[in-house]
């Protein structure tokens, strides 16, 4: 298929491959600047011919939500990149996430404390929501489960732990970055953007 651009012609090319992670088909579309026999695209080939790349499906997303701490969003990362068939490896970095996410924000509850005890202290100190500690509580259960259980981690299992990890980001530094920036105040250096915006 030959499009008209601002610069010239180009031709639309729709290349079918297979994920080299999961062994799904994926559809890629592109742009090559003029009309390029196939062959000659193939001797030729240099990454800036490409234009206007789309890839069918999308790739997730897998960065931690805005304003999360980097190395909060590192441990997040890791068990969103995990997802897609090590969901053991999820969800013990979704746990590690959590935990290391209470210490960055309750700076004050002593560090030593078990993951069980911050979560409490958090929640009687009002930082977490009744809902919000139970969800945390959910995530340090799940994430014990996933490291020591001789059964296999299920894929429910760690989509569930991803959504409950996410949320409790966002709470903890999502909304409250979204709110300084609205103030015109910047983020506190212990909370330096680690997602995308």
């Amino acid at each position: 298929m030959v499009e008209k651009l601002s610069q010239g012609l180009a031709s639309r090319w729709d290349t079918l491959a297979f994920c080299g992670c999961c062994g799904r088909g994926i559809l890629a579309s592109f742009l090559v600047s003029g009309i390029v026999a196939p062959t000659d695209l193939l001797k030729n080939y240099e990454p800036s011919m490409l234009k206007d790349l789309r890839v069918f499906p999308m790739r997730p997303n897998t960065e931690a939500p805005a304003h999360t701490p980097e190395n909060v969003g590192k441990f997040y990362k890791q068990g969103t990149d995990n997802l897609p068939g090590n969901y053991d490896a999820a969800g013990m970095m979704f746990r590690k996430a959590l935990d290391v996410s209470l210490k960055v924000k309750f700076p004050d509850i002593d560090g030593t404390l078990t993951l069980y005890q911050r979560i409490t202290e958090a929640e009687q100190q009002q930082g977490l929501t009744p809902d919000l500690a139970e969800w945390a509580h959910q995530i340090r259960l799940d994430g014990n489960d996933a490291a020591h259980e001789e059964e296999p981690f299920s894929k429910e299992d760690a989509e569930s732990l991803h959504t409950f990890t996410e949320l409790v980001l966002h709470y903890l530094f999502t909304l409250p970055g979204m709110l300084a920036e609205a103030r015109g105040v910047p983020d506190a250096p212990n909370a330096e953007q680690g997602g995308s915006t």
